[in-house]
């Protein structure tokens, strides 16, 4: 499309009225004139129209083009003496401003794209495309929204990332078909309680918003599979979370959490991406059979809590940075673990000869810590390849000696590495 202005149109119909959107003619091969409904927009770095501001736009000209789909060949701008014809040009490319209003017409519209703007309101007019399901306005100048936005009852997916937005309005919870929201980068503070109203949301992303509260709106999500929290200031996390039953990915790393509800009623969660908070212990979370990774680098936890042994998927521990003292034997009913990493934990001895048992174990790291001595029955994990002992080992000791030079061979075997600091 040249310039990033896109069309897909819908299925061909008879007269259309001007409610239905923008309408074209265009010919084919044969010399057969079609007219289509537009139903996708895309409108991303909007060119220039002969000079004229990209605002003033009046209608999008689309024509058949040789292979049969609609391509974007003009557009037609108001101009004092009347109509002017304008073509895309690729240079000089001005972007929008304001959302033109020929598009709030277009009221069979599903889909609209104004990624990569320089719009700063959306204007209570939106509230006219009763038919989108499909609203992208990221990375514009956007520092507010109106409260018609929320009128749009069937959108399923709404994207407002990378702006300045402050606040949600409080009648989010009327998007009762919303699916999708993404809100990354932007400016907000707190979450609305009527958010607790989008009972079909699937995926949240607030990443790297300044949000210090989340209210009780965000507890009520029952469908919800992938919540993107991070690089906040969160400081409190909800209690009755119950209702997640869902959800996969938790994304809660870089915030202010100093403690976790319980994560047992979380039966599908698969990923805790948890590091840099000020977390003290692990929440209870035994009960979660699918959970494949947990990433609590950089916090504050003191121990490996008992119901770690009924993880039985969990595949990658991170705990790294941590206050870790000691390795308990436990972790070795954690059967399908591939990563361990307790780096730079004040760990001491004992190593637990019973993580021989670990018969999947590839990356294995104890670097920063204060272990002086390794098992003997350590020389039986085939299949690590990334293994580091640290700088405190005691190479005097026969048996911790032997376990290095044993494991240097099996990484080496392997592909990988085994260093000793």
């Amino acid at each position: 499309m040249g310039c990033g202005a896109s069309v897909q149109d819908g299925p061909a119909s008879g007269a259309v009225g001007k409610s239905t959107g923008i309408v074209s003619e265009g010919t084919n091969r044969s010399g057969v004139k079609r007219t289509v409904t537009l139903r996708r927009l895309t409108m991303k770095h909007t060119p220039k129209i002969d000079n004229e501001p990209a605002q003033r736009l009046h209608m999008l000209i689309l024509e058949l083009g040789p292979t049969g789909k609609m391509e974007l060949t003009s557009v037609t701008a108001h101009a004092a003496s009347g109509q002017e014809s304008g073509t895309l040009v690729k240079n000089h490319i001005p972007c929008l401003k304001q959302i033109p209003g020929m598009i709030l017409n277009m009221t069979q519209l599903t889909e609209l794209n104004l990624r990569c703007n320089q719009i700063y309101v959306i204007p209570k007019e939106i509230e006219a495309l009763r038919s989108l399901e499909v609203l992208v306005v990221a990375e514009n100048q956007l520092f507010e929204l109106p409260k018609e936005l929320t009128r749009l009852s069937n959108l399923k997916l709404l994207d407002l990332s990378e702006n300045h937005i402050s606040a949600l309005p409080d009648s989010m919870g009327e998007l009762q078909n919303l699916e999708i929201l993404r809100m990354n980068r932007n400016k907000l503070t707190a979450l609305p309680d009527g958010l607790g109203g989008c009972q079909r949301l699937k995926i949240i992303n607030f990443y790297n918003n300044q949000i210090e509260s989340l209210g009780s709106g965000i507890a009520e999500l029952t469908e919800i599979e992938e919540l993107n929290l991070s690089n906040n200031a969160i400081f409190d996390f909800p209690t009755n979370i119950d209702k997640w039953r869902n959800m996969k990915q938790l994304y809660i790393q870089v915030n202010r959490l100093s403690k976790l509800p319980s994560l047992d009623a979380l039966q599908s969660l698969e990923l805790l991406q948890a590091h840099q908070n000020a977390l003290k212990c692990f929440p209870e979370m035994g009960k979660l059979a699918h959970l494949k990774k947990i990433d609590v680098n950089n916090n504050q936890i003191r121990e490996i809590t008992p119901s770690f042994e009924n993880l039985t998927a969990l595949v990658h521990l991170n705990i790294r940075r941590n206050c870790l003292t000691s390795i308990p034997a436990f972790l070795c009913r954690c059967k399908s673990l591939e990563i361990l990493d307790l780096g730079f934990n004040p760990l001491v001895p004992p190593v637990p000869a019973d993580l021989v048992a670990l018969p999947h174990l590839k990356t294995f790291l104890l670097d920063g810590t204060k272990i002086t001595t390794l098992p003997i029955e350590l020389i039986a994990l085939r299949q690590v390849s990334r293994v580091n002992v640290g700088n405190c080992l005691r190479m005097d000791d026969q048996e911790t000696c032997e376990v290095v030079t044993e494991l240097r061979e099996i990484c080496a075997q392997n592909g990988g590495w085994l260093k000793t600091g």
